[in-house]
């Protein structure tokens, strides 16, 4: 995917480390870009904490789950989400073909 969207040529990607669940830091970012720059967004959230789903307390999957969740909420924050072109999100491979340590991240 990212030899293709590197491909186009009228397109400027950009890649960028952030919490993104810091909607000051999500805030900042979007502005450094400009807003009118940002045509889409992938999100790759990583929190590590691999267990097994009858291991994992409340806490445990709050914490890889607001990882997830959180990201997206600072970036509808900082951008009009209707504006982008697409969003794509992803978690882990291990939801689709499944993992057991990895439960947290079907989330």
């Amino acid at each position: 995917m990212f030899s293709y969207l590197e491909a186009q040529e009228d397109l400027t990607l950009s890649f960028r480390a952030l919490d993104g669940t810091d909607k000051v830091g999500m805030r900042t970012l979007t502005a450094e870009i400009g807003h009118a720059q940002i045509g889409g967004c992938i999100v790759l959230s990583a929190v590590l904490a691999d267990g097994l789903f009858r291991h994992l307390t409340e806490k445990d999957f709050s914490t890889v789950f607001a990882a997830k969740i959180g990201v997206l909420e600072a970036l509808e924050e900082a951008v009009d989400l209707e504006l982008l072109d697409f969003i794509v999100s992803f978690t882990s491979v291990s939801g689709l073909i499944g993992f057991g340590g990895q439960t947290n991240y079907g989330a």
